[in-house]
């Protein structure tokens, strides 16, 4: 972006020099902030992106933390362990239930 700010003001040097017309140094220059805000606008997506991935690592990093931490032979059924794994269960149909787990992984299961 740096380099097209250097390109407008070369573009408005150098067509003064040659006493262009001032429409034709705006429409020059329109295109340069044209590029700008695409890439602006590249940018913001990318940062977009990468937050949301950053945040599914860190869900899934809480996953992987919580089931360290927890004993890995159940014997009974615990609420408590399922609640913290698991964000929802979907039915999709008398056969199939999708499951959410807290990181967004969703696995299909058939009954």
């Amino acid at each position: 972006m740096r380099r097209l700010n250097h390109q407008i003001f070369d573009v408005i040097q150098r067509e003064v020099s040659k006493r262009a017309d001032s429409d034709e140094i705006e429409e020059k220059c329109k295109e340069i902030y044209e590029k700008i805000a695409a890439y602006k606008e590249k940018l913001k997506k990318l940062e977009i992106k990468k937050q949301s991935s950053q945040t599914g690592t860190k869900k899934l990093r809480e996953i992987c933390d919580a089931l360290d931490d927890m004993k890995m032979e159940f014997e009974e059924y615990d609420d408590t362990i399922v609640r913290r794994l698991i964000s929802k269960i979907k039915v999709m149909d008398r056969n199939t239930i999708i499951i959410t787990f807290c990181g967004s992984i969703d696995v299909e299961q058939k009954l």
